[in-house]
């Protein structure tokens, strides 16, 4: 598999001990604001087993006898179900997760094919992914190393294309947006325009920001990233915690809009509440789309306290009892709309 050849880039970001930033590239062009990391797609894959079966699925050749249990297993379901021999549903339930949790197009797909089978060994919300998803994208347009969970990742649609506009996504604190960060890729790439995946560690707080990065700190990296791609207009997106953080930095880092998915809430009854007048200070709140559930109990707690704060933005209703409003935008079939609202496609 040849990662010069790919149409789109993949630009790794790592803030190491002493908060510098090491850059790798699946291309060999460099950024030179930035350390080069001493890595390369072997090493990756040595320090990543993930990333190692990951990409073993996109190239999608058959395994031999000698390859990894997890990949002989999603060859030899499909090879069964293709030939109408009987699975077990503890085995369907493995691909499912090996699958959902990685995201090569070429597999999903032949799940999407295998829909009735697979539906016992997937929650409601992802048997409706599973049945609407488009998995015909190609496995270079993919996120391909998420398994890497890089504090930063920037993708590039393809090589050549000049593209002035970047959309941020601030993930979740479990670095999804609801749905699987390489689900949510394939309706995100579809926008044309390079994407920067801001990443968590764990046990993030809400007043913490990159890791090692204060919030001024944290603007000044993201624009530094942004500019040295020749980038200049930012849009803003997130879920859940990380719709909180694409507001409370959204005047910093001069976004045309955000999409705020639902937004942020305190973790336990004992947390100190997050205050929603915080969430976007200086900024213009019509430029904000708040995505709300009216029927799930969280996101009527946030929508109570963003009146309550006076955080009063435009805001777009969804039917289905989920916190995960990213995902139900998407099965409602809202999430397009939503999207040419951020990027000015509508006004």
């Amino acid at each position: 598999m040849s990662y010069e050849a790919s149409a789109s880039e993949h630009h790794l970001f790592g803030v190491q001990v002493n908060n510098s930033i090491q850059h790798y590239s699946s291309h060999s062009n460099t950024l030179p604001e930035f350390d080069k990391a001493n890595l390369n797609i072997w090493k990756l894959k040595k320090i990543f087993s993930l990333l190692t079966l990951h990409l073993a699925l996109c190239a999608h050749k058959k395994p031999q006898q000698s390859s990894r249990e997890e990949l002989r297993l999603v060859w030899s379901t499909f090879e069964r179900l293709n030939n109408r021999q009987p699975v077990a549903g503890q085995d369907l339930q493995k691909v499912a997760i090996i699958l959902l949790q990685l995201g090569p197009s070429h597999f999903l797909k032949e799940m999407q094919k295998f829909q009735k089978e697979f539906s016992p060994a997937l929650t409601p919300q992802f048997r409706d992914i599973l049945r609407l998803m488009d998995f015909t994208s190609s496995f270079r347009d993919e996120l391909l190393f998420h398994p890497c969970n890089p504090d930063i990742y920037v993708w590039r649609p393809s090589a050549g294309r000049e593209v002035d506009k970047m959309l941020v996504v601030f993930l979740t604190r479990s670095n999804t947006l609801n749905m699987p960060r390489p689900l949510a890729h394939l309706i995100l790439a579809r926008l044309g325009v390079p994407i920067m995946y801001i990443g968590n560690r764990p046990s993030i707080k809400p007043y913490e920001f990159i890791v090692g990065h204060n919030d001024q700190e944290t603007i000044a990296l993201i624009l530094k990233i942004a500019h040295s791609f020749g980038i200049s207009k930012l849009y803003g997106l997130g879920a859940s915690y990380g719709g909180y953080k694409a507001c409370q930095l959204a005047s910093g880092l001069n976004f045309e809009r955000v999409l705020n998915f639902s937004g942020a809430q305190a973790e336990t009854e004992k947390a100190e509440r997050i205050d929603a007048t915080s969430m976007a200070r200086d900024y213009d709140p019509e430029k904000i789309l708040s995505v709300l559930s009216k029927t799930d109990s969280i996101d009527q707690q946030i929508r109570a306290a963003y009146d309550r704060d006076g955080f009063i933005t435009p805001r777009a209703w969804l039917t289905s009892k989920s916190h995960g409003s990213f995902t139900s935008s998407f099965i409602e079939g809202s999430i397009q709309g939503t999207l040419d609202w951020l990027m000015g496609t509508v006004l």
